[in-house]
C-alpha cells in the first residue's frame, strides 16, 4: 500500500496542470499514489490529466457533471485514498520537490500530529514569486525541524478569526483522523477547509514547518475569488465561529475579537457595492449574524457611524 495519497482536484486549470503535476511526480519522496480528479472541466484539462495518468501510480476520477463545490471533490478523493497520509495538491499550485519528504517525516516522528503544514510562497499566474512583507501566521517561530502546536491552542490562537491554514496544498494530514471527522462538510461554499482543519485539530496536534515548500498561485479565477463575491464569506464564518465557541474553551477577549471580526465580514457582504448579493441573501446574512450574537447588530450600527463620520474602520481580517 502507498504511504501517501496525493489528491489533485481540478476544474479548468489546464494551463497550470503541467507545472502542478511535474512537481508532484518529481518529489524526492516517491511512495505515493496520485488521484487525478476533474470536475467536468470545459478546457483541455482531461487531455493533460490523461497524459500524466500513464504513470502506474496514477488513477483518474472524472465527473460528467460539475459537483458544485471543491469539497465534494476532496471527499471523493478521500474515500478512494489508500495512503496513511493525504496531500490535497490543488491543481493551480506547485511544490518544492522536498515537500512530501519533510511533512511525511514530521508526521511519522510525531504520532500525535494529525496535520503538518509548511509555509507558502505566493506566486503570480506565471509562477513568479510575489514578495510579501507579512510574517508567517502559522509557522512564525518554528525551528528548522518544525514546531509542535497543541491542536486546541492552534485553533483558539490562530484559527478563531480566520483560516490561517490558507492553502490545502501546504498540508499533509492523517487519513485516519479525516475519516474520524467524516471528511469535509460539503454544505460549505467557501470555508469548508477552515471547518475541516478546525475539526482535525480538535482531535490532533499540528506540526508547523517554517520552510516555504509550497507555491500558492494567486489569480482571479480561483474558486475562493469567485465565491467570496457572492456573499458566502460571512455566513460560512458565522458557522465556523459557532462551532469553535461550542467545542473549544475561549477567553472573553477572544470572543470579543471574534464578534468584532464578524461585524466587519457581515458589513462587507451586506453593504459593499462590489458584492454580487441580492436583497434576499443580504437578509439571510443579517439574520444569521443576529442569531449568532445580537450584539453584532449594535456592532454594525457603530461600524456604520464610523464609516459615515470618517473614523478609522477595522482592517479586513
Amino acid at each position: 500500500m502507498p504511504r501517501v495519497t496525493v489528491i489533485v482536484p481540478n476544474y479548468n486549470h489546464a494551463r497550470f496542470l503541467p507545472q502542478r503535476l511535474d512537481s508532484v511526480f518529481g518529489q524526492t519522496f516517491q511512495d505515493f499514489e496520485v488521484l487525478l480528479l476533474d470536475d467536468a472541466s470545459t478546457d483541455d484539462s482531461r487531455d493533460v490529466l490523461l497524459r500524466y495518468a500513464r504513470d502506474p501510480r496514477a488513477r483518474t476520477l472524472f465527473n460528467e457533471r460539475n459537483s458544485g463545490t471543491v469539497f465534494r471533490q476532496w471527499n471523493r478523493g478521500l474515500r478512494e485514498a489508500k495512503g496513511d497520509f493525504v496531500w490535497i495538491a490543488e491543481s493551480d499550485d506547485f511544490a518544492d520537490s522536498r515537500l512530501l519528504e519533510c511533512l511525511v517525516a514530521g508526521l511519522s516522528e510525531h504520532p500525535g500530529a494529525g496535520v503538518a503544514v509548511c509555509e507558502s510562497q505566493w506566486v503570480d499566474e506565471r509562477g513568479v514569486a510575489i514578495p510579501r512583507s507579512e510574517r508567517p501566521i502559522v509557522t512564525a517561530g518554528a525551528k528548522p525541524g518544525g514546531a509542535m502546536i497543541p491542536g486546541h491552542r492552534f485553533v483558539t490562537h490562530s484559527m478563531l478569526l480566520g483560516c490561517s491554514i490558507q492553502n490545502a496544498s501546504a498540508v499533509v494530514f492523517r487519513r485516519a483522523t479525516a475519516a474520524e471527522i467524516g471528511y469535509a462538510d460539503e454544505t460549505f461554499r467557501l470555508a469548508g477547509d477552515w471547518m475541516f482543519w478546525v475539526r482535525m485539530l480538535e482531535r490532533s496536534d499540528c506540526l508547523a514547518i517554517a520552510e516555504p515548500l509550497n507555491h500558492w498561485r494567486q489569480h482571479g479565477a480561483t474558486v475562493r475569488a469567485k465565491v467570496r463575491g457572492a456573499g458566502y464569506g460571512s455566513r460560512d464564518a458565522l458557522r465556523v465561529g459557532r462551532y469553535i465557541l461550542a467545542h473549544f474553551e475561549t477567553a472573553p477577549d477572544q470572543r470579543r475579537s471574534l464578534r468584532e471580526t464578524l461585524v466587519f465580514k457581515v458589513w462587507r457582504d451586506i453593504f459593499c457595492r462590489n458584492r454580487q448579493i441580492g436583497p434576499g441573501q443580504r437578509l439571510k446574512v443579517l439574520g444569521d449574524a443576529l442569531r449568532f450574537d445580537p450584539r453584532i447588530g449594535l456592532g454594525l450600527f457603530r461600524f456604520g457611524v464610523q464609516r459615515v463620520f470618517g473614523r478609522w474602520a477595522p482592517e479586513s481580517p
